[in-house]
């Protein structure tokens, strides 16, 4: 894997999850770039933390770096990454 070391929140069973401003840098845009695809397409869909912060999942802005690198366009990287998480879902069930 390219891209920053994600950290692990131990309470999270040692899922990967960043703050916006870890997501933006593995993303390599900038945070209200982030927040404009999150209200545009959906994607990446942050948790809420108890305390009303928002909550990234690792793999899946790892899934959304690699489909930007490989697509023209941010639809196209949104929906590749959907599918991967979606198998990637389907495969740990």
């Amino acid at each position: 894997r390219n891209g920053p070391r994600l950290p692990i929140h131990p309470e999270k069973e040692g899922r990967a999850t960043l703050t916006i401003n870890q997501a933006a840098t593995v993303l390599n845009v900038s945070v209200d770039t982030l927040r404009l695809w999150e209200e545009r397409y959906g994607f990446p869909a942050p948790a809420r933390t108890p305390d009303g912060r928002d909550e990234y999942d690792g793999d899946q802005m790892i899934d959304l770096r690699n489909a930007l690198q490989n697509s023209r366009s941010i639809t196209h990287a949104v929906a590749e990454a959907r599918a991967t998480r979606r198998q990637a879902t389907q495969h740990s069930a």
